[in-house]
């Protein structure tokens, strides 16, 4: 088998499990708070209700959703101890926490994202959509020679920090399958098994992968997950079985 076979050609699915988890981890409190990842979800679910934009449900004529709003009375860049959210979400006295008992409650991660967050000068930024994206250096590794992309860099960086090391790389039977059942949810059939047993190349490789994705398999198998997250169906499927004219 040529040398370039042995590059490791992650399919799709496990590229992006492991995409998820990097992002997952780098959210850990040690690290920089990021405000659109990490604390406007926090804000959404347990406090923009209430301190919010909509003048209609504002309670207490605050305002939580910017920068100046928020920093015009409840939030004290760079002092959590002396901000007036910081120490309702601390308290222990239900007629003061927020949010309310009855609304929720934020977990101790929760109020320690906050107060790194206020720590670190209470920055609002706009939803990751709106903001231009800007070039990063991939992470330094010791597996940069095992690595054959930037993702790899990362996923190199994470292995190297939970002390694993990289598994050997597979072959050209495994890969072909895997990546047939990723993207189409079938098997290869013979005549894709023949052509890569006859050129085990990293070209042949990328052509097949090419072949699957213009292959009508391809969108059937990525649109039928589409159509039952959307609740596609000709009924409602619950205890009435009624009609659902959603076509």
């Amino acid at each position: 088998m040529p040398a370039e076979m042995t590059l490791r050609i992650v399919s799709i699915k496990t590229l992006v499990a492991l995409a998820l988890s990097f992002l997952i981890a780098s959210q850990s409190i040690g690290q920089e708070v990021d405000f659109a990842r990490q604390i406007r979800p926090i804000l959404n679910k347990n406090c923009l209700a209430c301190h919010g934009s909509d003048e209609s449900h504002r309670s207490a004529d605050l305002r939580l959703d910017t920068f100046e709003a928020a920093t015009d009375f409840a939030i004290v860049p760079g002092k959590p101890d002396e901000s007036e959210a910081f120490r309702r979400i601390s308290s222990d006295d239900e007629s003061e926490v927020m949010p309310p008992p009855e609304h929720g409650k934020l977990t101790d991660e929760e109020k320690k994202l906050i107060e790194k967050w206020i720590e670190s000068g209470a920055e609002y930024t706009a939803h990751w959509a709106f903001l231009k994206p800007i070039p990063v250096d991939p992470p330094a590794t010791q597996h940069k020679p095992w690595a054959s992309n930037e993702i790899d860099l990362y996923v190199g960086q994470k292995l190297e920090q939970a002390g694993l090391s990289p598994s050997p790389a597979s072959d050209w039977q495994r890969l072909l399958r895997r990546v047939s059942l990723d993207l189409t949810g079938l098997p290869p059939n013979d005549d894709q098994i023949r052509k890569l047993a006859e050129n085990p190349s990293l070209a042949a490789y990328e052509s097949l992968v090419d072949e699957l994705l213009k292959s009508p398999a391809y969108g059937e198998h990525w649109g039928a997950m589409w159509l039952d997250l959307a609740r596609y169906a000709d009924t409602i499927g619950y205890t009435e079985d009624n009609p659902r004219t959603i076509w």
